[in-house]
């Protein structure tokens, strides 16, 4: 009776799961890479449901190449959800030869296990007939070095996932209101990849697969990676780039190009900004063009604010003087760079190399900093 309603419990998840598939297919708002990244994911975890449905009612037969798909899934969830996090956060997002790297391990792995994949449909049913049971795995140390391979991508895929979110946060390259549907995607998977940790311990140490631990963390697979899809289908991808809003801009690249070239030579060869009083208004002024033409380029070409661009360089002349005026203090080394007051010095230093001032001066004087 337990494993009739966790059969049943899988199969509705799969139907919930192509429910969303083909939600995500029709959302508009998407772009094409977005989707085709998320809607897959959704796709294969779907698939690796009903093969838990199935194979839990003693059906899998009937539906015999489904068997060792799950398998497969798992090489892909890493790498499709990756790739839909870069794709929603990049500006200028392309599917490069270079990404294809991606699916290598999937690939090695259908290699690896070719002659049962090329096995036919009926060959597999038979076999799936005589097992009687297909959850009942041959824990070899074949089994147990696939399981830590599938492990270690997944355990890789969640810190790279973390690493590209941090990046597109520090970087603003996502609009606040999906900032919160992004950590939730990554949030997902981490949990995904714990649940499957857990689940391949519980076989690994002969629980089996019909032991309630084994169905929880299943289910806690699957609840992990429903997330990821629902969450993907809430970001509205439009708040998540920079450029949209000055789509309807008459700034050309060429004045764009122009616009850049002056603002870092008035930072750099004159060093604008050891004036305290200089800000978005001022800097516009100097450049003699409109506040907003200035923001947008500082926005698209720099990837910074105007107090954010404005104040790096306040921090890089700090950084030199704190080296070569040992004896200055702090505080007064701060104001010489530009900032007013040592508050707003503190923050903005911290901010751009990790450590305060004082920390700084301290770590130079043992190894040089860059």
């Amino acid at each position: 009776m337990t494993e009739k309603i966790f059969s049943t419990f899988y199969i509705l998840a799969f139907g919930q799961g192509v429910l969303l598939y083909f939600l995500i297919i029709l959302q508009k708002r998407l772009g094409s890479a977005p989707k085709v990244f998320l809607s897959t994911l959704v796709l294969a975890i779907s698939i690796q449901l009903l093969s838990y449905g199935l194979a839990y009612r003693g059906e899998l037969n009937h539906f015999p190449h489904i068997w060792g798909i799950g398998a497969i899934c798992a090489f892909l969830f890493g790498p499709l959800a990756f790739l839909y996090v870069s794709s929603i956060v990049s500006k200028h997002f392309r599917l490069t030869v270079l990404d294809l790297i991606h699916l290598v391990p999937a690939i090695l792995f259908i290699i690896y296990k070719k002659d049962f994949f090329l096995i036919s449909g009926d060959a597999k049913a038979s076999i799936l007939i005589e097992k009687g049971n297909v959850f009942i795995p041959d824990i070899s140390i074949n089994y147990v070095l696939t399981a830590f391979l599938t492990i270690s991508i997944l355990v890789f895929y969640s810190f790279l996932i973390r690493k590209k979110i941090i990046e597109a946060k520090n970087n603003n390259q996502l609009a606040s209101p999906n900032i919160k549907w992004v950590r939730g995607i990554g949030v997902a998977f981490a949990a995904y990849t714990i649940s499957y940790i857990l689940y391949k311990l519980v076989l690994i140490n002969g629980l089996g697969y019909y032991h309630f631990f084994c169905h929880s963390t299943k289910i806690g697979m699957a609840f992990s990676l429903y997330c990821i899809g629902y969450l993907g289908f809430s970001i509205n991808p439009h708040l998540d780039r920079i450029i949209p809003k000055y789509s309807n801009s008459p700034v050309s690249d060429s004045y764009a190009l122009v616009l850049e070239k002056k603002l870092l030579k008035l930072m750099e060869m004159e060093q604008l900004f050891l004036d305290p009083g200089l800000n978005a208004k001022s800097l516009s002024q100097k450049v003699d063009a409109p506040v907003n033409y200035v923001s947008q380029v500082i926005n698209e070409r720099l990837n910074q604010a105007i107090p954010e661009f404005i104040n790096s360089y306040r921090v890089n002349y700090a950084k030199t003087l704190l080296i070569n005026n040992p004896q200055e203090k702090i505080w007064a080394v701060g104001m010489e760079a530009g900032f007013n007051n040592r508050t707003s010095f503190n923050e903005n230093f911290k901010k751009q190399t990790g450590v305060s001032p004082s920390e700084y001066r301290r770590a130079y004087s043992k190894s040089p900093l860059p």
